[in-house]
């Protein structure tokens, strides 16, 4: 899916700028085409609290003096083009403390699916209602 009117060149000034400014490290792609009114609106949900764990406390994040969390596509952003629905909805967004979003890109397997599974019994009511 190629977006008019940005060349590759900008597309990556954009995507650097981005992770710069926001201190994160989504994907190219995520960065791009995902709402980042969506992720605002799944942390305002969940209360700006880690769903593993609510007393992962991180710290105040300077954008909004909130908890810090982060936005985590369960169904992977990357796997969009595969769905006829926009798979970028609040449904679709789990809030995360700093290490339990690590853990999920970077842990082993065994630990990946105990961290997801309960995540997805969590929201298959709202996403099978999207």
């Amino acid at each position: 899916m190629k977006q008019q009117g940005i060349n590759d060149e900008r597309k990556k000034e954009i995507i650097a700028q981005y992770k710069i400014d926001n201190h994160i490290d989504d994907d190219d792609d995520e960065i791009l085409y995902s709402s980042q009114n969506v992720k605002e609106a799944a942390k305002i949900r969940d209360n700006y609290q880690c769903e593993m764990d609510h007393g992962h406390i991180t710290f105040n994040a300077r954008s909004n003096g909130m908890n810090y969390v982060e936005a985590h596509h369960l169904i992977p952003f990357s796997e969009r083009n595969h769905y006829d629905l926009s798979i970028d909805v609040v449904e679709n967004i789990v809030c995360l403390c700093p290490n339990c979003h690590r853990k999920i890109h970077l842990a082993i397997d065994e630990q990946k699916k105990q961290l997801l599974n309960p995540l997805f019994n969590s929201k298959i009511e709202g996403l099978n209602k999207v």
